[in-house]
């Protein structure tokens, strides 16, 4: 943490650094600003938690001084009661540690809006079958904050603005809850980590002997130019994807609206149940494509609809809401329309 740069992620909590009259700052139970108002959510762990993110341009860093969180914002974002002394307590522990390294609150680098350590590195961390690729990782002592980083500015440069915290906690959320198909719960985090193996991606590579244009456009019929195979032109933008899409709303519209933007076909609906309709039928929608990339066929809606036929049974009997079940029902007799 000597660079300014990380200087932002180091713990609050029960460190030998940050220290108040000589005592480490304690997190306290539950009831503290350390944990989120829920599960999903992370509570006031490390220095730049108590930063307002600012609002950036995606390739510019604008330097203005940091605002600092109030007592009463900190107490908004994780629904947990902080006395005043409590609050002077740890900024004033926080300011003590950084004028040692040279800097200040108001003067470290902006977290920005946006990307998030949090969401991804729970998704690292669960050693199930699926996620071992990224565990090792984590073994393997990798910055995991750089990965982090590095994926979600791609995803903003993808979709061409910067995406808000919720969609970025709502996507990892409905990576990690894949159910009952770990090749396709891997494939899904590889996607909301902008590091799918498509051509663009393995082409950097020499020694891989592979071009980077797209699969379909390659294999497809229509006179025209080989565009890049990254994300946005894989899952949105190929001619052959779009009327892929096309086809899959005009078959859907009698029962549901499955009309879908650029970000909704690459990463799903964010702020939504991992297997509402939706969700469902976009996650089971790209799984088609990919796999029509392996066989190297140009994607169409009957193979997405004998893979739903294939997949919802199993679905159905793993979920627990009765609401998410009747959704998943009612694709299932779509898809055998």
């Amino acid at each position: 943490y000597a660079n300014p740069q990380y200087l932002g992620e180091t713990v609050i909590w029960s460190t030998q650094n940050i220290r108040k009259d000589g005592r480490q700052l304690r997190a306290g139970g539950i009831n503290s600003i350390a944990y989120g108002a829920t599960r999903d959510e992370t509570g006031i762990t490390t220095i730049n938690h108590l930063i307002i993110p600012a609002k950036k341009s995606i390739d510019t860093d604008a330097r203005e001084p940091n605002k600092i969180k109030t007592k009463e914002e900190l107490q908004i974002q994780t629904g947990k009661a902080l006395t005043e002394n409590e609050y002077q307590d740890i900024i004033k522990a926080v300011h003590h540690y950084l004028q040692t390294k040279g800097t200040s609150l108001k003067s470290l680098p902006n977290p920005g809006v946006g990307p998030t350590l949090e969401g991804l590195t729970r998704m690292l961390g669960w050693e199930k079958k699926g996620s071992k690729h990224f565990y090792r990782w984590l073994r393997a002592n990798i910055n995991t904050g750089e990965l982090t980083k590095a994926s979600e500015d791609q995803i903003n440069k993808t979709l061409g603005t910067l995406q808000s915290l919720q969609f970025f906690r709502g996507i990892y959320k409905n990576a990690s809850k894949i159910k009952c198909n770990p090749p396709q719960k891997f494939q899904e985090q590889m996607i909301v980590m902008h590091r799918q193996a498509l051509n663009y991606i393995v082409s950097k590579d020499r020694k891989n002997n592979v071009q980077p244009g797209c699969t379909f456009c390659t294999i497809g019929t229509i006179d025209q130019r080989i565009e890049i195979e990254d994300h946005k032109h894989f899952y949105s933008k190929c001619i052959y994807v779009e009327r892929y899409w096309t086809e899959i709303k005009i078959w859907a519209t009698p029962d549901h609206n499955a009309e879908y933007k650029t970000r909704d076909r690459l990463y799903g609906k964010s702020n939504q149940h991992p297997y509402s309709i939706d969700n469902t039928l976009l996650r089971e929608s790209r799984s088609t494509l990919w796999k029509c990339r392996q066989i190297k066929t140009i994607p169409k809606l009957t193979s997405l609809k004998s893979r739903l036929i294939r997949q919802i049974p199993t679905l159905i009997l793993v979920q627990k809401d009765p609401q998410i079940k009747l959704g998943l029902e009612k694709l299932l007799r779509m898809a055998g329309n």
